[in-house]
């Protein structure tokens, strides 16, 4: 029996694809009704739906196999990764060298690619959607850089329907998409399009693994805004 022929499948079974090919994976995660898995040595394959593009192949077209997603470094090497999450309709990954790659539905802002989505200007260095969902910030379908964290060394990632949050090396969190129920941690009503809403001066930063389904709280003491 393969995994992705059937539409339920009531027992944990072997991803035959990645079994066969003798591939060791040391990180996974699920959307609504996509997943991502990381192998070793830090490559990524996808699986699932595809409509919004959040395969990271290229195009929209689902796949019942898992399907390696590409992404170039500045020489043309395939970069490492070393986490990768799924969140509704979107993905992210981050690099062995602390970067990080979004691809998939933008409809809130959660690829976090604020340079290229249409703003107004909120506090310094804080991007806002100007209308919420459906505001032009369009699906990418290929991994892309966010390049609004380019210079600050990320260890963890993780996200929920349509919100990402990232830990830095330092201990600040970012966050960004998706803020109708203030799950983004500040007093803001609008939705931010790019990761540059900081909040420091923590107490305590938990392992983060997910983001719970849509709407969520760090598990984090916050102390001041910065």
């Amino acid at each position: 029996m393969t995994v992705g022929l059937n539409p339920t499948v009531p027992a944990p079974l072997a991803v035959q694809d990645l079994e066969s090919a003798k591939l060791f994976v040391f990180d996974a995660s699920a959307g609504y009704a996509h997943s991502l898995v990381l192998v070793k040595p830090g490559y990524i394959y996808a699986m699932g739906s595809n409509n919004k593009g959040q395969l990271g192949l290229g195009n929209r077209q689902s796949s019942r196999i898992p399907l390696r997603v590409l992404a170039a470094g500045p020489t043309g090497e395939q970069r490492q990764f070393k986490q990768v999450v799924a969140g509704l309709y979107h993905s992210l990954a981050l690099t062995s060298d602390g970067l990080v790659f979004s691809w998939g539905s933008n409809s809130n802002g959660q690829l976090g690619l604020c340079a290229s989505a249409p703003r107004t200007s909120g506090e310094e260095g804080v991007c806002y959607v100007t209308a919420g969902a459906g505001s032009g910030l369009y699906d990418h379908l290929e991994p892309m850089q966010v390049m609004e964290l380019s210079s600050v060394s990320i260890g963890s990632i993780a996200t929920g329907a349509r919100h990402t949050l990232a830990i830095s090396d330092d201990g600040n969190v970012y966050a960004w998409g998706d803020n109708k129920k203030r799950q983004l941690g500040v007093p803001l009503a609008l939705d931010s399009a790019g990761p540059l809403l900081r909040l420091s001066s923590l107490f305590a930063c938990c392992c983060l693994p997910a983001c719970a389904h849509h709407y969520s709280d760090i598990c984090i003491i916050i102390q001041t805004f910065v």
